[in-house]
């Protein structure tokens, strides 16, 4: 239920935003509420000066419509496929690849 939660609360920043998401941060009340967990997490991207996501162009492929897709690299160095949605080991973020951007999906 918390993961679905995330994902429809990312989607709506996106749509009021129309701007990937760089950073997601989860709270977690344990007990009383007497302790207080804080994650935060980037997306592996590289930002021109101006602040926008360059994205990356160093494992492009042709798909079978003869278009250029781009794969990512995470912050792991392994090389993801465009469209494939992984954790990173601490399992706390799900990241998604999308034409050469990681996205933060939840």
């Amino acid at each position: 239920m918390r993961i679905n939660l995330l994902r429809l609360l990312s989607f709506i920043s996106l749509l009021i935003t129309t701007k990937t998401q760089r950073s997601v941060i989860i709270t977690q009340w344990l007990g009383k509420g007497t302790r207080n967990v804080k994650h935060e997490t980037t997306a592996n991207n590289i930002l021109d000066s101006d602040g926008n996501i360059i994205p990356q162009t160093s494992n492009g492929r042709k798909d079978v419509n003869d278009r250029m897709i781009y794969d990512c690299t995470d912050i792991m160095g392994k090389i993801r496929q465009d469209g494939e949605e992984y954790e990173r080991p601490n399992g706390r973020f799900k990241y998604k690849c999308n034409n050469g951007i990681e996205i933060i999906t939840g």
